[in-house]
């Protein structure tokens, strides 16, 4: 019932124990044959049943389901995914349920390295002020950022980036227009995963009467349209590079 645990899953060569994802599993592609069972807000209870799982991962909480965990002797693991010591730790518990301890530990090892490596290409560069949003693309209001405690605050940072909301104490906080004005990000990240063209172009263009913020004079609004942009999985990696060289362009990849 967690995306980012079904990566994990097939990273640590362990898909084959795998008899269902939820309806928001995306990659990899591979795992499209197996049953969708929905998602957390709307599991489907009839067909978890007939699979007969004999442990289920969830991302945040499903009355329901887990009623019918405890009833049926299955067991739960609740995936703590929000920053990335959690991300080390869900893939580290993963390879102890699944019998995986040794893919394991190299797995997360690896995303460390990986993750220090791009940290270490930009650490001598400035930090760029940055903006990132979760919203709708319809307008330009109820902006949701990433803040201190969210993987994504981490990135941002690690990426070279000063997160201009990563103070807040809420890790997912909403953010007036008004306040995005005031903190003048130099750059904006706008996460749309799936969005077509038309859907980018036009929130590109939601921006461009607030010509004082640095990001809109300059024309560096990015909208990320990558299916793992929102999936805190060991594609962390892919997003972390990515966002360094939006803000760093001048640094190329080792």
């Amino acid at each position: 019932m967690a995306p980012n645990a079904a990566e994990i899953l097939w990273e640590l060569g362990a898909a084959s124990q795998l008899v269902g994802v939820s309806e928001f599993t995306v990659y990899p592609p591979a795992l499209a044959e197996l049953p969708r069972v929905g998602g957390v807000r709307d599991a489907n209870l009839e067909q978890i049943l007939v699979l007969e799982p004999d442990l289920v991962i969830l991302r945040g909480r499903q009355e329901k389901l887990e009623e019918l965990c405890r009833a049926r002797g299955i067991r739960i693991y609740h995936d703590p995914t929000e920053t990335l010591p959690d991300l080390y730790r869900a893939i580290e518990d993963l390879g102890r349920l699944c019998d995986r301890n040794d893919a394991a530990n190299q797995l997360a090892q690896r995303l460390r390295d990986d993750l220090t490596a791009i940290r270490r290409r930009v650490a001598d560069r400035p930090k760029v002020p940055v903006l990132l949003t979760i919203r709708s693309p319809d307008r330009l209001a109820d902006v949701t950022t990433a803040a201190r405690g969210s993987y994504l605050h981490e990135v941002i940072e690690l990426a070279g980036g000063r997160n201009v909301f990563g103070e807040l104490d809420i890790a997912y906080p909403q953010v007036t227009v008004e306040e995005i004005v005031a903190r003048a990000p130099a750059v904006i990240i706008e996460a749309v995963p799936g969005a077509d063209s038309t859907v980018t172009n036009g929130m590109a263009a939601q921006w461009q009467s607030l010509s004082t913020i640095p990001a809109v004079r300059t024309g560096r609004i990015h909208v990320l349209t990558e299916d793992y942009v929102l999936i805190p999985s060991p594609r962390v990696v892919q997003l972390a590079e990515r966002v360094a060289e939006l803000l760093h362009p001048e640094v190329g990849r080792e």
